[in-house]
């Protein structure tokens, strides 16, 4: 399917983290499409807000009908989105690229930030940083860093420096691209996990 170029009035409905789910989900629909009640029992949200939500991307013309399912009294309209799609900068109204990259990584830190709080209070109730030179690490009163006390956890939370080479930096890179593609959709019957990788030049405070 042909690539879908964004208009400025699309942007600003495609790149609202709060649509993340619904669009997937219509992103995800068979070719026949999926309905409104379905979508609603889906994503957990009542009918009349997602009514209102495919309307404004009907509206826009980001979703279309695939199909109408014929029923005594009203016919139910299935949805469907096309994929993929391409946002440019420039029809946003980001004023600079910081601000661009800002609006999507800030909210799905602050989420990032939230499941590792209840993940790690599930698993112990008492936390603190160890302040050192150089060094700023989670762990408990009595010592251990985080890695220690949840080692047998699917759970890794870290941001730290590394001095490498260029060519180093590099094979970081690689390896890292190749685990996210060796693990990327490994199970379909497996949970959701949430995952974010950065690598940029630089040291912040």
């Amino acid at each position: 399917m042909p690539t879908q170029t964004a208009t400025a009035a699309q942007a600003a409905l495609l790149l609202d983290p709060r649509r993340r789910s619904l669009l997937s989900a219509l992103m995800a629909a068979p070719p026949a499409g999926i309905s409104v009640a379905e979508l609603a029992r889906e994503l957990g949200t009542s009918l009349r807000r997602i009514h209102y939500e495919v309307g404004k991307l009907e509206a826009a013309q980001i979703v279309q009908v695939a199909s109408v399912e014929p029923r005594a009294g009203r016919a139910v309209r299935r949805y469907r989105m096309p994929a993929p799609w391409f946002i440019p900068f420039e029809v946003t109204q980001a004023a600079t690229l910081e601000d661009f990259l800002a609006a999507q990584i800030l909210p799905r830190t602050a989420g990032m930030v939230r499941l590792s709080s209840q993940f790690m209070l599930e698993k112990q109730p008492e936390w603190g940083y160890w302040l050192r030179p150089d060094t700023l690490h989670l762990g408990s009163r009595g010592g251990p860093p985080m890695r220690h006390i949840l080692e047998g956890e699917p759970f890794v939370s870290s941001i730290g420096t590394a001095r490498l080479t260029p060519a180093r930096a590099l094979e970081l890179k690689r390896r890292l691209w190749d685990l996210l593609t060796e693990f990327e959709d490994d199970d379909a019957a497996g949970e959701d996990y949430t995952l974010s990788i950065t690598l940029v030049r630089g040291q912040l405070e």
